[in-house]
């Protein structure tokens, strides 16, 4: 049992680098706690949700979890799925939709836990890549619009996102100019500390930066007497403390516990469904990028972190939290600072509750516009420009699958724009095929000579039957030296198996075993990317 302990929570590993630790795990508190409100702030759920959120997820979930350097907390691809649950069930109550909200949250933290006993965490890599790119790409269109409304001072017109989005030239030319000001201030500033290239300017983390930056204007304009701002006798617009963050004085008054009455509604079981869905894609997709990066090489196990993390979804969901993920920035900024074990995540949320639960006064300071000017730059990473290039390049029909997941999830909602996006790929892998039972097996050959190990795949081997081809990988014999994957025989062997294979070489590499792949003369790409499909041609 001793040493079990020792192992799971890396004592001689934190012993060797305690001060990198130590110092990770507050620069990640620094970054966590603005992203974490602000985060929650978009989300439409009060600011203690997403404060619980991250010291439930930091505390609990390094202690549970199976992971070593990852992040645990809110994350804003939840952002849409937890706004669209809060107006979906709360039919425009706010507070009542947060209550119902909470109630689908203990359940998708309960499926969770189910899934993970079941050893089916693997599941989240079924998903084809581009149409993860889709929805990725979709929060982040939703998350940008919503915040312009917050940047300008103003509320949003219309419930949907295209309506949104055409409102929001009439937006930008009615906007309060005092708050959009602070809010373009606070862009700028971190996007110059992002690009900056001095050592010491990148040492200061840019959600602090901004949250400082901002309780400067609140002083510099006093937003707690309501007045007009003017600038050589020009109003900018009225300030008030309205336009500010607003945290209970004691962490105790923002438990909020769930409401359970819709749970015979067919509607509360979509909403749980796409919350579990969201998060557990989103969890197994981010700890295994955190892997690639772990600097000790090591691996996850995903199902022990899909229990860890519907264990802390039930006690959230029960307090009044959001749903945590394996969160990707705060994991690479945790990594970047020379992390090595799980406990940075653990000193990170201890921080967090520390703070809020002693100075809480400080972040009533901060001005609304300047979560927003946050939330928008991370909005853009995820809907990135570059994507749509980047799915061109891939192939024409990752181009589809990207564009039709996208705009099918801002018209709709995450749940139907990814199904959508699955179903738009089994149609299209039937006709390139040719057989419709083949793309859910796998036949598969292997042989063993002189420490080269020969698999030699015939038919179709794509997203549908990743997981077969997964078990095949780890089926792979002892010093091995050489994995030889012939796909000669394959009609198709599409872009999400491609991409894993690259994930997985980097692995295999670590343990000195080369991965060499073979096509036949007569494939094809279908894009000019290397991962692009290969299309077996007659």
């Amino acid at each position: 049992m001793r040493s079990f302990l020792l192992k799971h929570f890396q004592w001689e590993l934190f012993k060797n680098n305690w001060k990198k630790e130590l110092i990770s795990g507050f620069i990640v508190f620094l970054v966590a706690l603005p992203l974490s409100i602000g985060i929650s702030l978009a989300s439409g759920a009060p600011a203690t949700a997403g404060i619980f959120a991250a010291v439930v997820g930091g505390i609990l979930g390094s202690l549970m979890g199976g992971g070593h350097v990852m992040i645990n907390g809110p994350a804003a691809g939840l952002i849409v799925v937890i706004l669209t649950s809060i107006q979906t069930l709360g039919q425009g109550d706010v507070q009542a939709g947060f209550k119902l909200t909470l109630a689908a949250i203990v359940f998708s933290g309960v499926i969770q836990v189910v899934l993970g006993v079941f050893r089916l965490g693997s599941l989240g890599f079924l998903a084809p890549v581009q149409v993860i790119h889709g929805m990725l790409a979709s929060i982040g269109v939703t998350v940008i619009v919503k915040q312009v409304y917050v940047l300008c001072g103003l509320k949003p017109q219309g419930i949907e996102t295209f309506e949104q989005i055409l409102h929001l030239p009439h937006t930008v030319f009615n906007a309060n100019e005092a708050i959009l000001g602070i809010g373009l201030a606070t862009i700028v500033l971190i996007l110059f500390l992002s690009k900056s290239k001095n050592r010491w300017i990148k040492l200061l983390p840019a959600p602090l930066a901004a949250v400082c930056v901002g309780i400067g204007f609140d002083k510099f304009f006093d937003f707690e007497h309501p007045h007009m701002v003017e600038v050589f006798h020009h109003s900018l617009g009225q300030v008030s403390n309205a336009f500010l963050l607003h945290v209970p004085e004691k962490l105790t008054e923002g438990l909020v516990q769930p409401d359970w009455s819709m749970v015979s509604k067919p509607i509360f079981w979509k909403m749980t469904l796409m919350i579990c869905f969201v998060a557990s894609i989103e969890s197994i997709l981010s700890a295994s990028a955190v892997d690639k990066m772990d600097p000790e090489k090591r691996r996850s196990p995903l199902n022990t972190e899909l229990i860890s993390k519907g264990f802390c979804n039930v006690l959230l969901g029960l307090i009044g939290g959001l749903p945590i993920i394996t969160e990707m920035v705060r994991s690479n900024i945790n990594i970047s600072n020379g992390a090595k074990t799980r406990w940075p995540n653990f000193i990170h949320g201890l921080l967090i509750l520390l703070f809020v639960a002693f100075a809480p006064g400080i972040l009533n300071l901060i001005p609304l516009a300047s979560f927003a000017a946050i939330l928008i730059l991370v909005g853009f990473r995820l809907a990135n420009p570059k994507q749509l290039f980047h799915a061109h390049e891939v192939g024409w029909e990752q181009l589809l699958l990207f564009v039709t997941t996208l705009l099918v999830s801002l018209k709709t909602d995450l749940l139907v724009g990814v199904f959508s996006g699955i179903f738009l790929k089994l149609i299209l892998n039937c006709f390139r095929a040719r057989s419709v039972v083949d793309l859910f097996r796998l036949r598969t050959s292997h042989e063993l000579r002189d420490h080269i190990y020969m698999v030699a795949l015939q038919g179709p081997v794509v997203f549908t039957n990743l997981l077969g081809f997964r078990k095949v990988l780890k089926t792979i014999p002892k010093n091995v030296k050489q994995v030889t994957l012939d796909f000669r025989k394959s009609r198709l062997v599409d872009h999400t198996v491609l991409d894993f294979i690259e994930s997985e070489k980097g692995f295999m590499k670590d343990q000195g075993v080369q991965v060499q792949i073979i096509f036949s003369e007569n494939h094809v790409p279908a894009g000019k990317h290397p991962l692009s499909s290969q299309v077996l041609r007659d």
